[in-house]
């Protein structure tokens, strides 16, 4: 699909005409579109946490919500280079990137298409974006799952590689989390 060039001339000229203040605020007001962060929530703790040899940032909001930091969320699962704003998502399941291969397609449950929405939050001033903690487990499972029935791609190998030494963490640490319908 080619895009239209006056529109992308626009779009510039406007951008320029804008102070970074406004054009700052423009973007916050999207993201909150977009992620459905219109309702703030605060950090009421924050620490790091150890899982499978990698530091990550951990929150609580003060709406009992516990979440990963995206970035380090992203790494953690062995995914490599800068996290590209976290915009990119599958537009049939809205699921984030590394997910939205049509191989693991099979794998997404409806509980985990809901704990794949990003959470935005604010933390010493700064906005940022995070996961919830139960999400981790679940890529987890759809990374191990895909490779014991052999839908892996050789690329993704290493993630499910992450993904076992992630469990091993989660068992360590006595993680525990509660699924819809167990009891």
């Amino acid at each position: 699909m080619e895009k239209d060039q006056s529109k992308i001339a626009g779009g510039l000229a406007r951008a320029g005409s804008l102070s970074d203040e406004r054009r700052k605020e423009i973007a916050k007001k999207a993201a909150q579109a977009r992620w459905g962060g219109n309702s703030r929530v605060e950090v009421l703790a924050e620490g790091l946490v150890s899982l499978g040899g990698q530091e990550v940032p951990a929150f609580v909001l003060s709406d009992e919500t516990r979440l990963l930091a995206r970035a380090a969320f992203v790494r953690a699962i062995g995914r490599q280079g800068k996290v590209k704003g976290g915009r990119k998502y599958d537009q049939e399941l809205q699921i984030p990137v590394f997910l939205a291969a049509n191989n693991l397609k099979p794998f997404i449950t409806s509980e985990i298409e809901r704990n794949s929405k990003p959470v935005v939050f604010a933390w010493n001033g700064t906005e940022m974006i995070g996961y919830k903690a139960e999400f981790l487990l679940d890529v987890c499972n759809v990374f191990l799952d895909a490779e014991r029935l052999g839908a892996l791609r050789a690329n993704q190998m290493h993630i499910a590689d992450r993904c076992r030494i992630l469990q091993r963490s989660f068992a360590k640490l006595g993680v525990v989390v509660e699924h819809e319908g167990d009891t």
